[in-house]
């Protein structure tokens, strides 16, 4: 018997991504390199949010923190807040 493992996300969020995102992680998905430089913070922190609710792709918290971390970098600020939560939990 399998046991669950502990979601901090609900599965049935709606998450509004812009087709870039969504590219992105497609890409990510099948193992394809991403050139992180070529998006904008919104975008990273949009990928973040992609591994942090499992959209697109397999849940993924540390992937989330990752993506949040070189988001935050470029000062977005819910990114930043993001991290917070992932701290947090």
């Amino acid at each position: 018997m399998a046991t669950r493992k502990e979601v901090f996300a609900p599965q049935d969020t709606i998450v509004d991504l812009p087709q870039l995102v969504i590219k992105t992680v497609e890409k990510l998905k099948k193992g394809q390199r991403v050139n992180i430089s070529r998006l904008t913070a919104k975008e990273m922190n949009g990928v973040g949010l992609c591994y942090w609710y499992g959209h697109h792709i397999d849940l993924n918290y540390e992937e989330a923190v990752k993506w949040y971390k070189a988001s935050a970098a470029k000062r977005c600020s819910k990114a930043e807040f993001n991290l917070y939560i992932c701290y947090k939990k």
